[in-house]
């Protein structure tokens, strides 16, 4: 997995850091991204209609949709420890 990260210009650490602390703390395999963002129950949260609505307006930003795993900020305190940020 190659892992791409440009901050242009904004950040604090350098990017190549930042990749590594991403491919420490987030599993990018298939079925770790499939186990973190819930994707096999999505559907049934949605009575069956989850990918269809997803594909229809898009998946950045819905509010009509609840909360999207995807857009969830957990993973924010434990890279900034792995950064020294805080």
């Amino acid at each position: 997995m190659i892992v791409f990260i440009s901050a242009r210009f904004t950040d604090t650490i350098p990017d190549n850091d930042l990749a590594l602390f991403l491919q420490q703390q987030i599993d990018f395999r298939l079925a770790g991204i499939i186990r973190q963002f819930n994707l096999r129950f999505l559907p049934s949260l949605r009575r069956g209609k989850f990918y269809q609505t997803l594909a229809t307006y898009g998946q950045v930003g819905r509010t009509d949709l609840g909360f999207l795993p995807w857009e969830a900020t957990s993973e924010v305190e434990g890279l900034m420890s792995k950064a020294g940020l805080c």
